[in-house]
């Protein structure tokens, strides 16, 4: 599994829940250029831009303004969000139960 920075995250699950973005809407919501997460997320094969048409020579020519959420985008989308449930709903169960315990203890 890759290790993203949480704002490479934050704009994986953006672009996860609208299945794709435009570099414009990513950049209104989170109100700062993203040109290094984006990167990073194409390099590693998280997003993908889409294909426009073709050029004379049959070349694809690819959109590079919007960004479409890859297989292995989404796999590690839920992958880390699962993750983070396994380990944050034992912890929130655990101070709960604490918590309880210490009323407990006072009441007569």
């Amino acid at each position: 599994m890759y290790d993203l920075d949480n704002n490479s995250f934050k704009v994986l699950k953006e672009i996860y829940g609208h299945s794709y973005c435009t570099k414009d809407q990513l950049t209104k919501k989170f109100k700062t250029d993203l040109k290094d997460e984006l990167d990073l997320l194409s390099l590693r094969q998280l997003v993908d831009n889409p294909v426009t048409g073709h050029d004379g020579d049959n070349n694809l020519i690819y959109d590079y303004e919007t960004f479409f959420i890859t297989q292995p985008g989404k796999a590690y989308v839920d992958a880390r969000t699962k993750d983070e449930w396994q380990w944050n709903v034992p912890m929130i169960m655990s101070a709960a139960a604490l918590i309880v315990s210490i009323f407990a203890l006072f009441k007569p």
